[in-house]
């Protein structure tokens, strides 16, 4: 009897297991462990891939589970970028190519509609094919490198067994998408939109309608008085003549769900210096860069180890893409802050019943595009937006809207301007690699083995004719803000003062920055970095551990002074 007992017990036990149950995983994926993605991985930290595409590539991870590789060929490299991310960050990636694909509704239901709704009218998925591409007869080498990447990452992809693949995938019910060979290029996407998308154009729209002018003006000065530059040096003789401005269109919404960017959301960005040789008490430059990127799980870094035919390279990369972001060589290190510019813009749409909308006085055609958003749980959503001039164009609290987006630049390739300053001998070689670099706009501090630093902010800024907030009529081709280059402007090499620094403040204190944007970081760390930069002649490198664990609060100095000066007297 004992016997039929577990025998039942042991079906039921069966049948619990491989039962679909409605709103939860296939259990028998957590429950047993030969299979169970829940069991402790016993796998050599060194992997050798001699069934691979490159049979001679070495990856080992150490102790904090950073990758080190060693490769003779930039292919062969990124290959090995490609298994390390799709080991440690596959869920990551996946989830960040179906964000800027659009899909992610597919997967998580009808909470992923908005998401889905805002990037897929951009099309990055079709455009970022097409200009790869075009890389594969402008540039072969990177094209070769993007293929390599993606191909070591859906190597590690067909070698993992159902326990190895991340939890979230046997949570959510699906399979890890294959990595296409243009991911690289679309995924810059994601950072812009992390970094420099707003819609505080919409908000200042709005706002004319409670505010004065003057109140605006002064509660949002298009330049503060506190102003604390990057570059001083280049702030008495940095202008621009105005040109006739656009006649701003005031809404009649409020744009309660509008995505605002204040400067204090820019404090999210990141602090990096530089100490030249002259002011080092090792004769040698030193330089920091501090990432303020949110707390994240995962994070936003991956710490790499590079050896390729012999040059060393270490620092942090972003999975979906195989290059170092920040880090070192031992010719040239690179560091950035978040340039923290205003990079995108509306356009009010004049349209009739016929699907047009006038422009240069003239009724042009509102090309119309619906795609199906499959949605997990439900039916298709059947989403329709449009193609203008000034970009695509969605209705937004009733108003139609074209958005302007530095993420639709594909002109340059950022990818490439990353490969080139690791390659770089002296600040002045990575600088001239850096005017390659497209967005999002960064300002670089740099430094090479013969003690010379620089900084260079470079990057696409969003110019219109003369300063303007708020949403722009999109009625004359004239009106379309133009994008400028940056990186031959924005620059210092071998400052005289023998350092530099930045901490997402304004670039320059003359007439162009209200062209850039006007809400920038507060200066208080920008402040306090240079007073701490100032005050030691020979700086160390337990100095430097001083000054990246300081914690002072210099806003309170700065804004006592203002209430003081606008405070009335009877207050006082």
């Amino acid at each position: 009897m004992r016997k039929w007992i577990w025998i039942i017990i042991a079906a039921l036990w069966l049948l619990l297991l491989f039962m679909p149950w409605q709103g939860i995983p296939p259990l028998h994926k957590f429950l047993l462990y030969p299979n169970s993605v829940l069991q402790v991985e016993m796998e050599d930290q060194t992997k050798t891939l001699s069934n691979s595409r490159f049979p001679g590539l070495n990856i080992s991870f150490d102790e904090r589970g950073v990758p080190h590789i060693f490769a003779e060929t930039e292919e062969e490299l990124a290959f090995g970028m490609g298994i390390s991310h799709a080991k440690d960050r596959q869920f990551q990636l996946e989830m960040l190519m179906r964000t800027v694909k659009g899909r992610l509704s597919e997967v998580v239901g009808v909470e992923g509609l908005e998401s889905d709704r805002w990037w897929i009218k951009f099309d990055f998925e079709n455009k970022s094919k097409l200009a790869f591409q075009q890389l594969q007869e402008t540039d072969p080498q990177i094209a070769g490198i993007f293929k390599a990447y993606a191909d070591g990452y859906n190597y590690l992809l067909k070698q993992q067994n159902e326990a190895q693949k991340a939890p979230e995938f046997h949570l959510l019910g699906f399979e890890p998408s294959p990595m296409d060979p243009y991911t690289p290029i679309m995924l810059i996407r994601y950072m812009d939109k992390v970094l420099n998308y707003s819609e505080n154009d919409l908000k200042f729209s709005a706002l004319k309608k409670h505010l004065s002018q003057s109140l605006i003006d002064y509660y949002y000065p298009l330049q503060s008085d506190l102003a604390f530059p990057i570059y001083p040096e280049l702030s008495s003789n940095d202008s621009l003549d105005p040109q006739a401005g656009i006649i701003p269109y005031t809404s009649q919404s409020d744009f309660p769900q509008a995505e605002t960017r204040t400067g204090g959301n820019n404090e999210v960005g990141s602090n990096n210096w530089a100490v030249a040789a002259e002011k080092s008490a090792t004769g040698n430059a030193f330089l920091c860069n501090d990432t303020h990127l949110p707390l994240d799980l995962p994070g936003t870094w991956y710490e790499v180890h590079q050896v390729v035919n012999g040059k060393v390279c270490h620092g942090f990369s972003i999975p979906g893409t195989p290059m170092v972001i920040s880090g070192y060589t031992d010719k040239v290190a690179w560091g950035m802050t978040n340039a923290t510019w205003d990079l995108s813009e509306f356009y009010k749409l004049e349209t009739n019943d016929n699907n047009q909308y006038k422009l240069d006085g003239q009724w042009e055609e509102l090309e119309a595009t619906t795609v199906q958003i499959p949605v997990k749980g439900q039916e298709d959503f059947d989403y329709t937006y449009f193609s203008s001039f000034f970009g695509p164009a969605d209705y937004m609290e009733g108003e139609l809207l074209a958005t302007q987006w530095v993420g639709e630049k594909f002109e340059l390739n950022e990818m490439k301007a990353f490969l080139d300053v690791r390659n770089a001998t002296s600040v002045q070689e990575a600088h001239k690699a850096l005017l390659g670099f497209g967005h999002p706009a960064q300002n670089f501090v740099l430094a090479d083995n013969q003690g010379n630093i620089g900084m260079v902010t470079a990057g696409y800024a969003l110019l219109h004719s003369r300063p303007q907030r708020g949403i722009s009529l999109g009625n004359r081709k004239s009106n379309l803000a133009k994008f400028t280059h940056l990186g031959n402007r924005l620059v210092v090499l071998e400052p005289g003062k023998g350092w530099n620094h930045s901490a997402n403040q304004q670039q320059v204190k003359s007439d162009f920055t209200p062209y850039l944007n006007s809400l920038f970081a507060p200066t208080a760390r920008g402040r306090r970095i240079s007073t701490m930069l100032m005050s030691k002649d020979k700086i160390d490198r337990d100095y430097l551990k001083k000054m990246h664990g300081d914690v002072v609060d210099g806003e309170w100095p700065l804004l006592k002074k203002m209430i003081l000066e606008s405070a009335p007297e009877s207050f006082l």
